[in-house]
């Protein structure tokens, strides 16, 4: 399962499309951040790599098909093998440290 579809189950509970016409990810891996800062992907998509492992996919569309349980999500996710408390450590534990230094 592609990191976008895992991204959006654990987050927002649905399954979607992307528009996949163009891959920009070969362009915006020569611009100095590695995104485009001013526009989004016309017409497509591209990955943008987070620090570690965590890939997120940019588009400039998406079509939810279908708003799934939270039954479903699990099972989606046990399926794959994702345990989703150890990807959200990561996140966890840049907050906390965040919230400490307040």
């Amino acid at each position: 399962m592609h990191s976008l579809f895992k991204w959006l189950l654990i987050r927002f509970k649905f399954l979607c499309f992307i528009v996949a016409d163009v891959d920009y990810t070969n362009v915006v891996e020569t611009l100095p951040k590695k995104c485009f800062t001013d526009r989004l992907p016309d017409g497509g998509f591209y990955n943008f790599r987070e620090s570690g492992d965590r890939l997120w996919v940019i588009a400039d569309r998406i079509k939810v098909t279908r708003i799934i349980s939270e039954e479903e999500r699990l099972q989606i996710l046990a399926n794959i093998g994702y345990d989703e408390a150890k990807e959200f450590e990561p996140y966890k534990q840049s907050f906390e440290k965040r919230m400490h230094k307040m």
